[in-house]
């Protein structure tokens, strides 16, 4: 079974350049795209690996928080229609999953001690954040 990794932010540069990698090592990947994402971004950055993707849009703070909590207005994504984590594999499931993911980065990043702190803070605020 190949090795999974899920990038949030998949049509920036880094994401798009990061997928590209972890697709040639052998990795499954999946992507996380922000529904306020740029189109041009997505098709540009992916269209030569699109179809190695597994890309969903979403968020499953959109469906948990309040406007107030996040600084925007929540459930666009639901009320566009749009397959979601949460739509697809339900709320508990995608809030597991995203803490699988962080706790995976949280360890494969200790091997750097202090110079990692940025990237560990990063993860954990792209699974808990608030406003």
């Amino acid at each position: 079974m190949a090795k999974r990794a899920l990038i949030t932010g998949i049509t920036g540069q880094d994401g798009s350049y990061l997928a590209e990698h972890l697709l040639s090592l052998g990795y499954e990947v999946h992507g996380l795209i922000r529904r306020n994402s740029i189109t041009e971004h997505q098709q540009s950055r992916l269209e030569h690996i699109a179809d190695s993707l597994h890309n969903e849009y979403g968020d499953v703070l959109d469906v948990t928080s309040t406007p107030e909590q996040l600084g925007k207005r929540t459930q666009k994504d639901a009320d566009k229609g749009k397959n979601t984590y949460p739509s697809l594999m339900g709320l508990e499931e995608s809030r597991a999953e995203a803490h699988r993911h962080m706790d995976s980065a949280l360890a494969a990043l200790s091997t750097l001690g202090g110079r990692a702190t940025g990237l560990k803070t990063l993860a954990q605020f792209v699974v808990t954040r608030q406003k």
